[in-house]
């Protein structure tokens, strides 16, 4: 009833008792979702410092967080009034009408070892708050989530997804995904070369060339085979090096161009992102 999503680390499975997912590996850990009547705005009042170190919790870090194409606010908080420390981590965002909250909560002799995975599946919360409908009925593949990436067109067989769900600007750039399908071809000879002549030819959004390979490997996609390849380019329209995420799916009857394109200074933690994306990609 919340309409948000996200990924949960693979030890959390959804609760029975409350919205959201427990985990029965580490004991005491949750991931809980809030729904309140009333503004994000006026909701940002009860997390002033004063008014935590009154409920007993100390307020380590808060920055912004981007939930889709909104922004959210990301508390990072210690509860030291119970006999063993708690961290709660809250992410709050919403709008004018109503406020979401998403609260990891865990023991601080778990932290080490939960701590990163609980902040990379935080990244993943999206917010449908319209209810609107899959972008992908009709395409014969699904994508659950988007991890700040919102849909922006489809423009034939190509379906274009940008951070703030707007056509790019080249002088402006942003990091994009790209879904297209294609045909599957009669013959492929070996599957690493093909990929590696494919992704040359996807020279649209952004309008790229001077392709350069820095990597090639064999992974897979919903059970199919796939060729996933990294390489730099130059913008045509800017001449901008760019750095290039491609995975080719070799699935049925069909093949599916899945590409991630950022600044190279980006690269890594952008390719994890696209990573993450593909894997909830799953074929109809």
């Amino acid at each position: 009833g919340t309409l948000v999503s996200m990924i949960p680390p693979k030890s959390f499975t959804l609760s029975e008792n409350f919205t959201g997912f427990k985990s029965k590996k580490y004991r005491n850990s949750t991931i809980s979702v809030s729904r309140y009547p009333g503004s994000f705005q006026s909701m940002l009042q009860v997390f002033a410092e004063p008014v935590l170190e009154s409920r007993g919790l100390v307020l380590r870090t808060r920055e912004s967080m981007p939930v889709g194409s909104i922004t959210g606010e990301f508390f990072r908080l210690l509860q030291i009034s119970t006999n063993q420390p708690m961290h709660k981590w809250i992410l709050i965002f919403g709008d004018h009408r109503e406020t979401i909250t998403v609260t990891a909560a865990f023991p601080d002799t778990v932290a080490r070892e939960l701590a990163p995975k609980l902040e990379q599946s935080l990244n993943t919360v999206l917010w449908d708050r319209f209810g609107e409908r899959s972008i992908e009925d009709g395409l014969p593949y699904q994508l659950q989530t988007l991890p700040h990436f919102q849909y922006v067109k489809r423009i034939g067989n190509l379906v274009l997804y940008t951070r703030d769900g707007k056509l790019p600007i080249p002088q402006q750039f942003q990091p994009l995904f790209t879904v297209t399908i294609d045909d599957y071809p009669p013959f492929i000879e070996e599957q690493f070369e093909f990929a590696r002549t494919q992704l040359a030819l996807q020279t649209h959004f952004p309008r790229l060339e001077k392709f350069v390979t820095t990597g090639t490997k064999g992974i897979s996609v919903d059970d199919y085979p796939a060729v996933e390849v990294t390489a730099l380019a130059t913008d045509i329209d800017t001449g901008k090096n760019l750095a290039v995420w491609y995975v080719l799916i070799y699935a049925k009857h069909q093949m599916f161009h899945v590409k991630g394109v950022c600044e190279p200074s980006d690269q890594r933690r952008c390719n994890d992102m696209f990573r993450l994306i593909l894997s909830k990609f799953s074929v109809k």
